[in-house]
């Protein structure tokens, strides 16, 4: 069969069309060419993505034509190709570049008779194995064939191997072996993107919790952002399987976390267990972009969906960035993932959108947002260097700046050439009385070391472990030992919350008095430099507050 027999080619052809014929004048096996032509698509007129995908057929056919005979005789190529088939057929292609013999071998396995969104993931993530990592790819696929090929129920799995290949590869021929595999899997529908698959994948059993708090952070993460997940499969790899000192990663086929939070056991793993997944659920929206500009967004959307999910107050989860005061600087540091100052890039980039947050307002905080993400989809880095990522003029026009409150916002983050906002810190009076244990706080102080004397300002340098806030305390009870809740608030100079959390002072009737020492600010190495602020509160009573300085 001829293209030049169709009836759109008989009409006249337009400048779609004509790309479709120069493409099917490429094919140089006729057999080939004539399964393409015959495809039902062919037969109504041409659209664009249909030219690409002849396009992807040629490159295909030029390398091994059983290769692209097989995928024409896919159902699902010949009665029409979307966009996340059509990415699909460009998958195949870059795997017979590398290897057409397993590229045919894939082709005809189960999982490619009907596409589910797993899928796509388990076929991109087989490309950049054969690209990247072929010791990886040539281990994979006669693995598959032994299984009779990768089943759409072992699609979830083959997703992960390109990212576990490139963190833990030993854990590959683990996952493979399915008696040695969890899966859990959930569909949900969501306003805008409609079905949704969720799947969770474990090598050893986890918290029943996790798959409820990947369905949150998906929901909320598509309600926030106003538009739909770019995805309709979100996998998630409990294992140790991300890169460096990270807790998550987000590979594009899947999250990967460490197993070490997917437990609901009340400890401080567990309860930064929502907010990691939350933050890797963003990074669907958010990622290609300045490495601030991603980290900020899906910190800020993390608080965002945690609040959503808790009511904890939406706030920084960063401890101030130590290496650089501003982005500015921080860009001129040129560093990448896996430097230890790439943290900076969390801590100074949600600070950015927090700002905006309180300066803005909601509202308009989320059309900004949008505006963003919808830029970021819109920016084309043909040179593939990052060198067109979103960046600082983005934001600018995105929020609005121009004479704004945002130029004020983006000045102070950006450049630093505007002071930090310090309003938002509670500057009432402090009330040391504890009533419920008839006592009173009498003394609040740094120290350096526990038990250690004052010390209102010390050196980064000096600083070898934990510093504390000390308490000391009186009071008069009886009947055995009484408990008065804290909350332990700290401020950096910059006026945002980067520590918040619950802890107690005891109070027992054989005693008039007590000292607790409780650590606060950053580990040794990781202080910023400038002004900090502790503040105690019983309730809603500010019971003790302290500020100090940290100097180089």
């Amino acid at each position: 069969m001829s293209i030049f027999s169709l009836d759109w080619v008989q009409d006249g052809i337009d400048e779609v069309e004509a790309g479709a014929i120069d493409w099917m004048s490429n094919f140089s096996d006729a057999e080939v060419a004539s399964s393409v032509v015959s495809l039902d698509w062919m037969q109504d007129g041409i659209e664009e993505l249909e030219v690409e995908t002849i396009e992807r057929l040629s490159y295909i056919a030029y390398v091994n034509a059983k290769v692209a005979l097989a995928v024409v005789s896919l159902s699902w190529v010949r009665d029409s190709v979307n966009v996340a088939e059509a990415a699909l057929i460009e998958d195949v292609d870059s795997i017979a570049r590398n290897s057409p013999e397993a590229a045919l071998q894939i082709v005809g396995m189960p999982f490619i008779e009907t596409i589910e969104p797993p899928d796509i993931s388990a076929m991109a993530s087989l490309r950049q194995l054969a690209a990247f990592k072929p010791e990886a790819f040539v281990r994979v696929v006669p693995y598959a064939a032994l299984l009779n090929g990768i089943s759409n129920e072992v699609a979830p799995i083959v997703a992960t191997l390109n990212g576990v290949a490139g963190t833990n590869p030993g854990l590959i021929d683990v996952l493979l072996d399915s008696s040695k595999v969890l899966l859990e899997r959930r569909t949900i529908t969501l306003p805008l993107s409609g079905d949704v698959i969720l799947s969770i994948i474990r090598t050893s059993p986890g918290a029943e919790r996790s798959m409820d708090l990947l369905e949150h952070s998906v929901r909320s993460a598509e309600e926030y952002m106003g538009t739909p997940l770019p995805t309709n499969y979100v996998g998630l790899l409990y294992e140790d399987a991300v890169p460096g000192s990270f807790a998550g990663a987000n590979f594009g086929t899947h999250i990967a976390i460490l197993p070490k939070f997917d437990v609901d056991d009340g400890t401080s793993d567990a309860e930064f267990a929502s907010s990691n997944i939350a933050h890797e659920v963003a990074h669907y929206y958010w990622s290609g972009n300045e490495s601030w500009v991603d980290e900020g967004t899906a910190e800020f959307m993390a608080s965002i969906i945690e609040h959503d999910r808790t009511g904890t107050p939406i706030g920084a989860a960063n401890s101030p960035c130590p290496h650089a005061r501003n982005i500015a600087e921080l860009e001129r540091l040129d560093i990448t993932r896996g430097d230890v100052e790439f943290g900076c890039n969390y801590s100074l980039g949600e600070r950015l959108f927090l700002d905006l947050y309180r300066t803005l307002g909601d509202a308009q905080l989320q059309e900004g947002f949008r505006e963003l993400y919808i830029s970021s989809l819109s920016v084309d880095d043909t040179d593939g260097d990052g060198s067109a990522s979103v960046g600082i003029e983005h934001v600018r026009e995105a929020f609005g700046s121009g004479g704004t409150d945002t130029d004020t916002v983006i000045a102070r983050w950006y450049d630093g050439t505007e002071p930090y906002d310090f309003s938002s810190v509670d500057t009432g009076p402090v009330d040391a009385s504890l009533p419920s244990i008839m006592g009173r706080i009498d003394e609040a102080y740094i120290t350096t070391v526990a038990k250690g004397p004052a010390v209102p300002k010390f050196s980064a340098q000096d600083v070898a472990d934990r510093v504390y806030l000390t308490l000391k305390y009186s009071y008069s009870v009886s009947g055995g030992s009484h408990e008065v809740a804290l909350e332990i608030v700290e401020y950096y100079e910059d006026g945002f919350v980067f520590d918040r959390r619950s802890s107690k002072l005891t109070a027992e009737d054989k005693y008039v008095g007590g000292t607790s020492w409780f650590s606060v600010g950053s580990l040794p190495g990781d202080w910023a430099l400038g002004r900090y602020v502790v503040q105690v509160y019983a309730g809603e009573r500010k019971v003790a507050e302290v500020e100090y300085e940290v100097t180089p």
